[in-house]
């Protein structure tokens, strides 16, 4: 149980950490910069300079690539 809260607080630091940078818009959608947090009961989405949090809940082949696409910034 330590083990798996040390390493949700690294995970959480580390996405902090790396997850502001300026946004880009591609074609009818806008890519947000902001923080995605995730773990076996979450999985939320914070904008860069903004106190909104947007619960998400979709297919696992969707989430699973937001999981990928957030540890490779």
């Amino acid at each position: 149980m330590k083990s798996s809260i040390t390493f949700s607080f690294l995970l959480v630091l580390t996405v902090i950490i790396t997850g502001c940078s300026s946004g880009k818009s591609k074609g009818d959608y806008s890519l947000v910069d902001g923080i995605y947090f995730w773990g076996q009961d979450i999985s939320v989405f914070q904008p860069c300079h903004t106190h909104q949090i947007y619960w998400l809940n979709g297919e696992k082949k969707h989430t699973e690539k937001l999981k990928k696409a957030s540890q490779h910034k």
